[in-house]
């Protein structure tokens, strides 16, 4: 931070004790930690400030951020109603429509079971 070396600190403190004399150099130096140690606190405190004020902005603004865990999901699931057809979507048919699409496809399950058994037994007869 200040680039300082072994023989500038050594110069540095070796001036505080002819300065400030050996009696009170613990005392300067207590002080000097308490005052470093605060501006770390308040420093900190900024950051954590401006972190979460950055946070409500992009939610504000509903842009998707690494920590959203909608950033997470892969878009082939976040645009999964794209490649599903309408009816599909839950509530968007009626109990009719529901029963007729329910009757279509049991009747095209019978169908394949029904042509598979057939295939199976011209199989077995051709063996």
């Amino acid at each position: 931070m200040f680039d300082l070396g072994w023989m500038e600190l050594a110069f540095c403190g070796v001036l505080a004790l002819i300065v400030v004399g050996p009696k009170d150099l613990p005392r300067l130096m207590h002080s000097a930690g308490r005052i470093v140690r605060g501006m770390k606190s308040a420093y900190r405190d900024i950051q954590i400030g401006l972190g979460t004020l950055e946070k409500e902005i992009d939610r504000a603004s509903g842009a998707d951020t690494k920590d959203s865990w909608v950033g997470y999901v892969p878009d082939e699931i976040r645009n999964l109603p794209e490649y599903f057809p309408e009816a599909y979507v839950p509530g968007s048919m009626t109990a009719e429509e529901y029963s007729k699409r329910r009757e279509e496809h049991d009747r095209r399950v019978q169908e394949l079971k029904r042509l598979a058994a057939e295939r199976k037994a011209a199989e077995e007869k051709s063996e």
